[in-house]
């Protein structure tokens, strides 16, 4: 067997030189940037994605409760009539007896109203009408939604419920800053909140002494950064939502609510939504409500034989 001498030009080459491994290092090198670009992308658009979620979250989350809220709104009148004392006023031909039981039904419903302002009127079973307190940054109304959070607590299933447009306070703004991860709050706007109040239902204390008080421990805070807010209610006649004061019967009572909140999102960008919450009661008529006012206290007119 021949070998070849050690100072031969022909030995045989192993490995890569050193171009070449500097060659696959810049391309590993660019391919772990586009990597790590994509992945960075990645994650700041779930964050994002998340971010935009949770701000439509907070709004589907607070018109979803209002929904429930005004599904349950209670009142005598979706089953019946209220009562109406001008048919039972005595004419020509009454006798002395009918004279006095309308003056004295009469006395007694003025009584009722106002030693109750809460329920200011009956329905012709007899049972109290609760109205709808409406103001231009809040609305109170009756419900059976209340639930039992205890085993035999003394609780009723009717309950008051309260929505108000405040301003933010301390506590408020501190809270959208941690959520937003911000220093500063440029426009805080208002918040929307919700009071409910189960306590003696049909008592005759104020309903609406919570949206006066400056305690905020029982206050639910539904929406931030709320620029404003416009109900209208449904007008049967014209075919169109109108301001509460358009219906006589929306004291009593609502056919469809339409709530448009403007408000902003975490860019600060101006943003609208709309929500229509009809009555599920749509075959209430308005001839419940067509019935002339009872009338004020007046002298019985003198007997007649």
């Amino acid at each position: 067997m021949t070998s070849l001498p050690k100072n031969s030009h022909h030995c045989a080459q192993s490995g890569m030189s050193l171009f070449e491994i500097l060659i696959a290092i810049t391309l590993l090198s660019f391919l772990s940037l586009s990597i790590s670009t994509i992945t960075k992308q990645s994650f700041q658009t779930q964050e994002e994605v998340g971010l935009e979620d949770a701000d439509a979250l907070r709004v589907y989350t607070f018109l979803a409760l209002l929904e429930y809220d005004l599904l349950h709104f209670y009142s005598p009148l979706l089953s019946s009539k209220r009562l109406n004392l001008d048919q039972y006023r005595p004419n020509e031909v009454s006798t002395q007896e009918h004279r006095e039981l309308f003056e004295a039904a009469t006395n007694i419903m003025q009584q009722r109203s106002q030693e109750n302002k809460n329920f200011p009127s009956l329905d012709e079973d007899g049972l109290p009408i609760g109205q709808i307190y409406f103001a231009d940054d809040s609305i109170t109304f009756m419900t059976n939604n209340n639930r039992r959070k205890y085993l035999n607590e003394h609780s009723s299933n009717f309950s008051w419920i309260s929505y108000q447009l405040a301003a933010a306070d301390e506590d408020d703004m501190e809270f959208i800053k941690e959520r937003e991860k911000i220093q500063d709050l440029a426009q805080p706007g208002k918040v929307i909140l919700r009071w409910q109040n189960s306590v003696d239902p049909f008592g005759d204390d104020d309903k609406t002494a919570a949206l006066t008080s400056n305690d905020r421990s029982k206050a639910q805070v539904m929406f931030d950064k709320v620029d404003e807010w416009k109900w209208e209610f449904w007008n049967p006649d014209n075919k169109k939502f109108e301001d509460f004061n358009t219906l006589p019967e929306s004291k009593f009572f609502y056919y469809a609510i339409q709530l448009t909140v403007k408000y902003r999102d975490r860019q600060n960008h101006p943003l609208e939504v709309k929500k229509i919450i009809r009555n599920p009661y749509p075959w209430s008529k308005r001839k419940n409500f067509n019935a002339t006012p009872i009338p004020t206290a007046s002298p019985s007119p003198s007997a007649t034989p």
